[in-house]
């Protein structure tokens, strides 16, 4: 099976060519059948394709890291390898990374086959879990669930939804300004969900399934 950037992902022409669409294209073809790398949101804009793509280590005890460092597994290069072959034809001209490892690396084995540059932007990291990080997403998922106000929670004193969403927006806001036609920014699961809810006008707290290594 293959993967498909539709005729969807890419608006047409319009008067103001950087202004960001508020809707995304969703394409539900995997890339392969074999690896759990199923679902593609293209997140669109006129004249410009702008793919965003979720990064995930294998992570069996099911513990939260959040902003820390964390390296790819073997299942995870294969998943980024199998969507650099799919990616290979697009001409992509510049690749914006999370600077944690495991994002930084899968931009790197995209790279090998596109040869763009890769900037790294602090913009892009995973959520400040402050002194939770190593809390399992278990008992995390029980404290959460108590939260009255759940976007201005902020676990171990790190990040609130809100304060993320803050940095994502001032990210948006520079690619926006951006000269480059097409980009792939690299980032993780949270901050890409509250990125799709805010531009489609979504709660903060609207689920978006994302499967690993995911577009």
């Amino acid at each position: 099976m293959r993967m498909e950037i539709t005729k969807a992902s890419i608006a047409p022409p319009t008067r103001n060519p950087r202004k960001i669409s508020t809707k995304l294209a969703i394409n539900l073809k995997p890339i392969s059948a074999n690896i759990e790398s199923t679902v593609s949101l293209n997140f669109k804009r006129p004249w410009r394709i702008d793919l965003f793509i979720n990064t995930w280590i294998e992570n069996k005890k099911e513990i939260l890291i959040g902003n820390k460092h964390g390296n790819l597994t073997k299942k995870g290069i294969k998943q980024a390898e199998i969507l650099a072959s799919h990616l290979k034809t697009i001409p992509i001209n510049i690749i914006y990374s999370s600077p944690l490892n495991r994002a930084l690396d899968t931009a790197k084995i995209i790279n090998k086959h596109l040869k763009s540059r890769i900037i790294t932007d602090k913009r892009l990291k995973e959520r400040d879990m402050g002194n939770w990080v190593g809390i399992a997403r278990e008992e995390f998922e029980k404290i959460w669930s108590k939260q009255k106000y759940k976007t201005n929670f902020k676990p171990g004193g790190g990040e609130s939804y809100l304060e993320i969403l803050e940095r994502a927006k001032s990210f948006l806001e520079h690619i926006k300004s951006t000269k480059e036609e097409n980009i792939i920014v690299i980032a993780h699961g949270r901050l890409i969900k509250l990125i799709i809810n805010h531009i489609n006008k979504q709660d903060l707290l609207n689920k978006v399934k994302q499967n690993n290594c995911c577009i």
